[in-house]
């Protein structure tokens, strides 16, 4: 799994430090279904706070999502199998949908997107 859309600028880090992962994956949700909800609310409780939820958002790398995601390919589910691998896209999904509402909570007034100086390149190209 890739984790490269879950990064975020140095600007968008120091906006976030305040907020928990715990906080942004509570805050409320745009009106949805109740199967929907109760199936978002299994994946923050079981999956994602464990895990999380003492981290500050913008101290959170990549590295230690790819920690957690390992932890819950290991993990099994409530019939004693492994957690298939689409529902670690489902919680995967989930906690981008919390950490990208949580940038546009941060950004505010501000610009919607950060930009890199004039000049720059991907490295290695």
């Amino acid at each position: 799994m890739s984790f490269g859309s879950l990064t975020r600028t140095t600007e968008d880090r120091s906006q976030l430090d305040h907020r928990s992962v715990a906080q942004a994956l509570d805050h409320t949700r745009p009106a949805i279904r109740p199967a929907t909800e109760h199936s978002y609310q299994s994946h923050i409780t079981l999956y994602l706070l464990p895990h999380l939820a003492h981290y500050r958002l913008g101290q959170v790398t990549a590295r230690q999502l790819t920690e957690t995601f390992a932890a819950l390919a290991m993990q099994q589910n409530r019939y004693a199998e492994p957690l298939a691998g689409s529902a670690l896209h489902r919680v995967k999904a989930n906690l981008r949908a919390a950490f990208n509402a949580a940038i546009r909570r941060t950004r505010n007034g501000q610009s919607r997107h950060a930009r890199t100086p004039t000049g720059c390149t991907p490295s290695g190209t």
